[in-house]
């Protein structure tokens, strides 16, 4: 009898690891506290504390990006390519976009009308605004943004990628970031700084046509968060949001 329940016992077993491997093993991440929007745990960069790799996948176009989580945030490890009005290729180039993703206007890349690329939100500098964000995600704030650049030992080589930067001006990527120089769009639609500069948008604004940016220079090592007219497109990374 005892050996009947143990032969049942492994056949249970068995096609319990056979259905498992028959899907790919994709489960959500075990390191994701909020158990929804990724894929399986991929890596872990024992240069960093707590650098865990997944993946995120926009249910709005299926674009999978991955991300990381640094000091405690979740970030998007790649810039947005959601496609939106006042969103733009690098140079007009489709190919720009699937390299850097896309460049956005502050108010496209808060998800508002235009107009408020030169009037004020005014809206609490507490709160999680989406934007243009995948749902579950949002647009960080300036203090996110000073956040993570603290935590890196203010060292833009540490979250600067490996390759791609003027003059070799290369980083270490050492935290998965993988920032790239993708440059930015003016406000006449001229293009500039690709391979350069790297430039993000935050929610936060200083009056009613500036905002907050994040933005690395390639001979510079420490990162700069200053405020620049909202009618420039620049890339967007996004942030998921805390867990209630």
């Amino acid at each position: 009898m005892k050996k009947s329940i143990k032969i049942v016992s492994f056949l249970v077993s068995l096609a319990i690891y056979i259905v498992a491997c028959a899907d790919g093993g994709e489960r959500d991440n075990p390191y994701d506290p909020y158990g929804v929007a990724y894929e399986r745990h991929l890596s872990y960069d024992s240069l960093s504390y707590d650098n865990w790799i997944g993946d995120l996948v926009d249910s709005r176009d299926g674009q999978k990006y991955r991300i990381v989580k640094i000091g405690g945030t979740w970030w998007m490890a790649e810039n947005l390519n959601y496609k939106a009005d006042n969103s733009y290729c690098y140079n007009d180039n489709p190919e720009n976009c699937e390299k850097f993703g896309r460049l956005y206007q502050w108010a496209a890349a808060n998800d508002l009308n235009e107009s408020y690329n030169s009037k004020e939100v005014d809206a609490s500098p507490y709160i999680e605004i989406q934007g243009i964000c995948p749902q579950e995600w949002s647009l960080p704030k300036k203090g996110d943004f000073e956040s993570l650049y603290t935590y890196t030992d203010k060292n833009s080589d540490q979250i600067k990628s490996d390759n791609g930067w003027s003059r070799d001006y290369n980083g270490m990527d050492n935290y998965g970031m993988t920032i790239l120089p993708s440059g930015y769009r003016d406000r006449d639609g001229t293009y500039k700084d690709s391979s350069t500069k790297a430039i993000f948008w935050t929610t936060s604004e200083e009056g009613g046509g500036y905002a907050y940016s994040f933005s690395i220079t390639y001979y510079v090592r420490t990162p700069s968060v200053d405020y620049d007219l909202k009618e420039r497109a620049f890339a967007v990374r996004c942030i998921r949001n805390p867990k209630d």
